[in-house]
């Protein structure tokens, strides 16, 4: 914005500002994408102030209570900076955020830690503080899905589900979803498998609910790389689609007697073609790449790939990953 004096101005509008007007420039518009990053900046501030200890006392909670209108819980229990087995952990950044913007688009519960987490010793049978009196008091149909952050070297791919020991239909259709949206970058129950004794996924199966975790690497987190956008985006169509099939599914935590279970791997292949497919129709195929597109690589040389991919992807010692302190979570042991 510039004030006049006796020149006449032409925006690039087209509009003439004479003398002594105050030209304010419009041209340069917020785009979608960041409005939705300025929102969640917001909205993540809570979480992020204190050096991520957060902005309220120490255990402290924002709860969200949708569950008479909606089944599904969303919880952040790394929002802010917590323990593990006694010793100072980091919060799982932009976690809280994500939390509360995917469950706002989709009218659903959301349940994050705003203060830092006091050492409860990874033990539910003694802990006893809001957040966990908000899980042992949703209604038995509660989907419960926990939303943490995992370092970018820690997956091959940008996101990873752990199922825990007893998934339910519900679940299995969830993760078959978040495959779909994320065209195949999923793992599932590979490295953060969600069984270990002091996850929300283990105690609230064992209570039973259908429960899940989903991790995220920071890329995908990270306001500042501009993907947190799309992360809601298909987060939340995941989880639309999945409660969509609700009706036909059971919430018990445990499979159908006999039922097989879901060939997700199939379903991340197959995501994965329609990603490459997409990329590579805008060019014509050269005859030495359909010449080898008919005949599939063996095994040994599909695992000579795998693990050239998995190199790659641990040598970028990332420069998105630490620069924020965030721990490196490399095992399920560490969820």
């Amino acid at each position: 914005m510039r004030r006049l004096g006796t020149w006449v101005a032409v925006t690039m509008s087209g509009v003439i500002f004479l003398q002594g007007c105050t030209i304010s420039h419009h041209g340069n518009k917020q785009s979608e994408s960041e409005k939705q990053i300025s929102e969640f900046n917001k909205r993540n501030a809570k979480y992020s102030a204190n050096n991520n200890d957060g902005s309220e006392p120490d255990d402290s909670i924002r709860w969200v209570d949708r569950t008479k209108t909606s089944p599904l819980v969303l919880v952040a229990p790394h929002a802010t900076n917590h323990h593990r087995r006694g010793r100072p952990k980091v919060a799982d950044l932009y976690t809280g955020g994500i939390t509360e913007m995917v469950a706002d688009k989709l009218h659903a519960s959301a349940l994050t830690t705003t203060g830092k987490v006091s050492d409860w010793h990874d033990n539910w049978t003694t802990r006893d503080d809001k957040f966990t009196r908000v899980l042992k008091g949703l209604p038995d149909n509660a989907i419960v899905v926990e939303l943490h952050g995992m370092d970018d070297s820690s997956s091959d791919e940008p996101v990873s589900v752990g199922t825990g020991d007893c998934p339910s239909p519900m679940t299995d259709d969830i993760v078959r979803r978040l495959s779909e949206t994320h065209h195949g970058q999923v793992d599932i129950d590979s490295g953060f498998n969600a069984q270990a004794s002091y996850t929300v996924t283990d105690f609230m199966q064992k209570r039973g609910h259908s429960a899940m975790q989903i991790e995220m690497d920071h890329a995908i987190r990270d306001p500042k790389q501009g993907r947190t956008p799309t992360t809601i985006t298909r987060l939340s169509t995941a989880f639309q689609e999945a409660l969509a099939d609700l009706p036909t599914l059971s919430t018990k935590p445990t499979r159908e007697e006999n039922a097989p279970e879901p060939n997700i791997d199939k379903v991340r292949e197959s995501e994965k073609k329609k990603s490459s497919r997409k990329k590579n129709s805008t060019r014509p195929k050269t005859e030495a790449e359909n010449s080898s597109s008919k005949r599939s690589a063996p095994k040994s040389s599909r695992r000579s790939s795998d693990s050239t991919k998995k190199k790659s992807k641990s040598s970028r010692t990332s420069e998105n990953s630490n620069h924020d302190g965030e721990p490196r979570r490399r095992s399920s042991d560490q969820d």
